[in-house]
């Protein structure tokens, strides 16, 4: 694999990312995403106490999940987060869990979208450290490791921002339309 200021990586390397990541990256890049995931599970499992807004959106999630659509369509909050958890409490049976779960998974891959749209914008390097610093900071950490919407919306926030990067890099009309549609899942979330 080459070390060019772009983090391009090798054409020979084989894999479904093998265009964007060499193997030692992807390693890293996993490894830092499973860090970044075990910390906000962590954290949950030493919560005492749900953060205020959770009793909330586990509360649409369960109208949404009893087919009461119009009930929790016309709460203030914002539906995505309570419809996912309602899809994700049907798949583990807890609602705290479920709600969590999203949670986790959001701040995760809010990692993945900085490291994507930092290499893409300024290289490997700098892409890894700042994805480093999301995967550890305490707030980052907090936020997305409880039963709150800011993990799914920071998520759906940092990987519209790297399709719309791309998309201005590229004239790539598919890539602009996914930054549209990545912000409409983050207002309908936040």
């Amino acid at each position: 694999m080459t070390d060019d200021p772009k983090g391009s990586g090798s054409r020979d390397d084989q894999g479904p990312f093998a265009s964007l990541l060499g193997r030692h990256e992807a390693a890293a890049l996993g490894i830092l995403l499973s860090c970044a995931a075990l910390f906000r599970v962590l954290r949950w499992s030493v919560t005492a106490v749900m953060f205020n807004d959770g009793p909330v959106f586990i509360g649409l999630a369960q109208l949404l999940a009893e087919g009461e659509w119009a009930r929790a369509l016309s709460h203030e909050y914002h539906p995505l987060y309570p419809a996912l958890i309602a899809v994700f409490h049907s798949l583990v049976g807890d609602w705290e869990l479920a709600a969590v779960a999203v949670n986790v998974i959001g701040g995760t891959v809010a990692v993945a979208c900085l490291y994507g749209f930092a290499r893409a914008a300024f290289g490997r390097t700098t892409a890894f450290a700042a994805a480093a610093v999301l995967a550890v900071h305490p707030y980052a950490i907090k936020f997305s490791g409880d039963v709150q919407s800011e993990g799914l919306y920071l998520g759906l926030f940092l990987g519209a921002v790297w399709a719309l990067w791309l998309g201005l890099r590229s004239a790539s009309l598919g890539a602009a339309a996914l930054a549209g549609v990545l912000c409409g899942l983050a207002y309908l979330t936040r």
